[in-house]
């Protein structure tokens, strides 16, 4: 069947032909990733542009065409930043961290705080490349007031990250997932080259496939639930086993909005991780909140293995 006969109403209509017209005093911007055309109009040294309303086409063009042209328009002098990545801190735990270094910040100089789900983003920036080595001196003190809660620096995506520690470690990874219900693994073979080191991937989501697939003993279960550290750790130690990795993340939790008990809330999360022939489990209390716990999920797993790779923890 060809792309028509599966998509019969996929045809050229009256809205999708009314995008082609545009004000015949602008500049047409090509939109290479959907329909809506871009338009740039300028009088009196200023700048108008319109752009499409759908997230993604806007991104994309926004970083390849316009974001260029400005640059091409208009002479502006140039920030120096640098993002490092924090985690184990909360955002205002942090700021308290970090208020007497803010405090004594040059004139001109400015820390954002950009929080991601379990992890925090520092932009440090001023402007001028005439004081970069006064801009290079406050980066090694914000490190050194940091310590190990220092991950990595530049703005870079923990399952890229992971992923190029695993490749030049000639390390493979595999993973054992419940309430995370593959999204680990969604993450890692999102990089390019993933396929280097990522073995593959249980989604256990079920008793059943964490016994019959995975090993986990039904008496541990029936002892200690589901959501438990033997059964995290059994989870890792079958997947290391049937995926033949050298890494292995596994989690099980309770990812809501129900499934809690007192005893077990909802955010309760157990991550089994292992490096080689060594294995750290590690309970996480998150929010109540089904999305928001399966993201810090994920990036917990990620950020406790990478902890282990580079032996921090």
């Amino acid at each position: 069947a060809n792309i028509q006969s599966l998509f019969p109403h996929n045809v050229i209509n009256e809205l999708t032909r009314n995008q082609a017209y545009v004000p015949n005093d602008c500049v047409v911007i090509q939109n290479k990733v959907g329909t809506a055309p871009v338009t740039w109009f300028e009088r009196n040294d200023k700048v108008l542009v319109s752009m499409p309303g759908v997230p993604h086409e806007m991104k994309y063009v926004m970083e390849n065409e316009i974001i260029p042209r400005l640059q091409s328009k208009y002479e502006m002098e140039a920030y120096v930043s640098k993002v490092l990545i924090v985690g184990g801190y909360s955002e205002s735990g942090l700021a308290m961290h970090l208020s007497d270094f803010e405090r004594e910040l040059p004139e001109g100089f400015g820390l954002a705080y950009l929080p991601s789900l379990g992890l925090i983003k520092l932009r440090l920036f001023v402007k001028g490349e005439q004081r970069r080595s006064e801009f290079n001196e406050q980066v090694r003190k914000l490190e050194a007031l940091l310590g190990e809660a220092l991950l990595w620096e530049n703005d870079i995506p923990i399952e890229k990250i992971l992923g190029e520690r695993l490749f030049a470690k000639g390390l493979t990874l595999g993973t054992a997932e419940s309430c995370t219900g593959g999204n680990i693994a969604h993450m890692i073979t999102s990089v390019p080259g993933s396929s280097k080191y990522f073995n593959g991937a249980v989604v256990s989501y079920s008793n059943d496939i964490k016994t019959n697939i995975l090993g986990v003993l039904k008496s541990s279960i029936e002892k200690y639930g589901a959501v438990s550290e033997e059964v995290a750790m059994e989870m890792a130690i079958g997947a290391k086993r049937v995926l033949g990795a050298d890494c292995i993340i596994a989690v099980t939790g309770i990812a809501g909005p129900d499934g809690g008990t007192e005893e077990k809330p909802v955010g309760t999360v157990w991550i089994s991780t292992a490096y080689k022939d060594k294995y750290l489990t590690k309970m996480y209390r998150l929010s109540n909140y089904r999305e928001t716990n399966i993201i810090r999920s994920s990036n917990f797993g990620m950020m406790q293995l990478l902890g282990m790779i580079e032996e921090r923890i």
